[in-house]
This record gives C-alpha cells, sequence and structure tokens, in this order.
C-alpha cells in the first residue's frame, strides 16, 4: 500500500503542471496524501526497505543531524517540496520542511 501512495506521488509529479505552485488544490491533494498514509500506516516489506535506504541515504548525506524518519513524515516532505513549493527534493529540504513543523 505504501508503495502505491509513492507511486501516486511520482504519477502526480509527472502530469502536474508546474508553473503555479502552492495553490489551493497543491496544499489539498499533499493533505489527502498525507491523511491516506496515516490512514494506511501499515507498512510493507517493500516500502520499510525502501524507507530505510531513504534515512541511511540522507544520514550520509546530512550527517548525524539526520533522523530516521517514519514512512508518512517523508511522504508529506516529498508531496509539500515537490508539489507546494515546486523544489527539488533533497534530503537536506526534507529536514528543513520538517524542522518547521
Amino acid at each position: 500500500m505504501k508503495l502505491l501512495i509513492l507511486a501516486s506521488i511520482l504519477f502526480i509529479l509527472a502530469v502536474l503542471p508546474t508553473d503555479a505552485c502552492n495553490t489551493a488544490r497543491d496544499r489539498v491533494l499533499c493533505a489527502q496524501i498525507n491523511r491516506h498514509c496515516i490512514e494506511t500506516e501499515t507498512p510493507s516489506p517493500i516500502s520499510l526497505g525502501a524507507l530505510k535506504s531513504v534515512n541511511q541515504e540522507c544520514g550520509r548525506r546530512v550527517g548525524e543531524k539526520w533522523l530516521d524518519l517514519p514512512l508518512c513524515d517523508v511522504v508529506r516532505a516529498v508531496c509539500e517540496l515537490a508539489i507546494i513549493h515546486c523544489s527539488n527534493v533533497t534530503c537536506s529540504g526534507v529536514k528543513k520542511l520538517l524542522e518547521k513543523k
């Protein structure tokens, strides 16, 4: 199920126009994706493996300040960075965004 959420985010990124960011539609979409992730919080072994890889890689890139993140935090941060802020998704960007909340 979590893999489906991540695939959905990638699909959304591919089809949404990038000329306007932070629209009401964007914020609602990210809220729906995050809510769905939280409501179905039973990660599959595949999504847990992917999450472990993300946390390990970001730990190497960001350093000791990186804390292992739960899947739904990563999903929310990716959605907000890519769709709402129209930014590149980076480990440091995820960390900064989650520190604000």
